[in-house]
């Protein structure tokens, strides 16, 4: 079971997913996870309106 009071903390890396490795970075905290995927010209700082406009009620995954 998900424990919904757990604090997840700040990080930012590169996660391995078969041949190839992914940049991440979450904004850590209690909120319920978002995950925002980044398109073949997208990168993380397109999403960075969208993480303002929704708040700290949320952790951001980009």
């Amino acid at each position: 079971m998900k424990n919904s009071n757990a604090t997840y903390p700040a990080w930012s890396g590169m996660l391995p997913v078969e041949d190839t490795a992914l940049a991440v970075t979450d904004t850590g905290g209690t909120g319920t996870p978002v995950v925002y995927l980044n398109g073949s010209f997208a990168g993380q700082r397109h999403w960075g309106p969208v993480i303002d406009d929704l708040g700290s009620g949320w952790r951001h995954i980009s």
